[in-house]
């Protein structure tokens, strides 16, 4: 279950650890996971274990500031621009390059009876899938993917784990919805 202890260690450079076992709990990892890409490569259900299990690149939303104007975040050393500082452009020197953050988190559904992908084709493998949410229907799990994609788990109870592994990398790519534009 989901506590301030479990979700604190997602401010700063800490990873991102939780165990969901409730809807509110789910909440919170399918808003941590948003946008994350998964190839179908690393997407296993495995029926003995009744476990499915995503490895996904998972967007760092809490390392991202919405409110950040694009000409004062990081450069790509990481230094940001102090409100009044000169410009790089009257320096002569090219504009930072604001960078957000991947890191490769995985995702394991326990008592899991079936699985069904629903628009997805499982045979080609290099497919990529991005992530838009997690929610619970009767009687199971949808995963919603872009592109009006699902997967389907049939569960008997709801036992989620999500845990970042190894390192965080830059990336320029910050994901758009159309709600941002408003």
């Amino acid at each position: 279950m989901a506590g301030s202890s479990d979700i604190a260690g997602i401010e700063g450079d800490r990873a991102f650890r939780v165990r969901a076992e409730t809807l509110e709990d789910l909440e919170i990892v399918s808003a941590m996971l948003q946008d994350a890409i998964a190839p179908i490569s690393e997407i296993a259900w495995r029926r003995v274990d009744k476990r499915f299990i995503i490895m996904a690149q998972r967007f760092r939303w809490e390392k991202a500031s919405r409110d950040r104007p694009f000409d004062e975040g990081p450069d790509t050393l990481g230094n940001a621009q102090e409100p009044g500082e000169e410009n790089d452009e009257e320096k002569n020197e090219p504009a930072p390059t604001v960078w957000f953050e991947r890191i490769t988190c995985a995702l394991r559904f326990e008592n899991v009876s079936a699985g069904r992908a629903n628009r997805i084709d499982l045979a080609n493998r290099s497919q990529m899938l991005e992530l838009l949410s997690l929610h619970v229907t009767d009687g199971g799990l949808d995963l919603a993917f872009a592109g009006d994609k699902t997967i389907r788990l049939t569960i008997s109870d709801l036992s989620c784990h999500a845990e970042d592994i190894g390192s965080p990398w830059p990336t320029m790519l910050r994901p758009e919805h159309p709600e941002d534009d408003a």
